[in-house]
């Protein structure tokens, strides 16, 4: 028996928030000081954060790790491990050295390689509220692969061509709708607990009107 236990141990796949939700905390607390650093200083630094920058980790860096401490769920280490390195290499990149290419590069590949492993996993929902994550998140990490066409490639400011700022406002829209869908999801949860707990009868935990409200 005691054996069993510990082979399944062993077996047991990480979570993806174990690692996500504290680098993204971490990446919050840092990201603010130095941006006003970087501002009023006077020296520039770090330059990543300047400008549109301080807004591209925000949503490129902060936003899609918490998405992918939300929704990747439980990992092989050959997989989650990996990711999670490209993640902090391309905010690091991004940090201190925005105009290099690797930092171009590595925040893109991230958004890709995120959006192979997620979106999928929405494939098989049956309500519409649930089939609208998937193709939500998808947006939302293709928004940093064209953010990076409209920088690194310096492409004309035409009616076709979005400028970083137009597509960063794009990206905050479709992360308010998936943080409207999410906050639906907590809240039946987090009422039924709070009921729980003062010794109220409840007919269901789950309440899926009030989800999708």
């Amino acid at each position: 028996m005691i054996l069993n236990n510990s082979s399944t141990k062993r077996k047991q796949k990480p979570q993806a928030f174990w690692l996500f939700f504290p680098a993204a905390s971490m990446l919050a607390a840092l990201t603010v000081p130095l941006s006003v650093w970087a501002v009023w200083s006077g020296t520039g630094w770090p330059a990543g954060l300047l400008g549109a920058g301080h807004g591209h980790e925000l949503i490129f860096g902060f936003a899609l790790a918490l998405v992918a401490g939300y929704t990747l769920g439980p990992q092989p280490i050959a997989v989650l491990y990996p990711l999670f390195g490209l993640w902090l290499a391309a905010r690091l990149s991004w940090i201190l050295l925005p105009e290099s290419l690797l930092a171009h590069i590595l925040g893109p590949a991230f958004a890709l390689l995120l959006a192979w492993h997620v979106v999928p996993r929405f494939n098989a929902a049956k309500k519409w509220r649930n089939k609208m994550v998937g193709p939500l998140i998808l947006v939302l990490c293709l928004l940093a692969v064209f953010f990076w066409l409209s920088t690194a490639l310096d492409l004309p400011r035409t009616s076709r061509v979005p400028s970083p700022f137009t597509l960063m406002h794009s990206a905050i829209a479709g992360l308010l709708l998936l943080m409207t869908f999410m906050g639906g999801r907590l809240i039946a949860p987090a009422v039924a607990g709070t009921l729980e707990k003062k010794g109220i009868p409840l007919e269901a935990r789950v309440q899926p009107r009030i989800e999708a409200y």
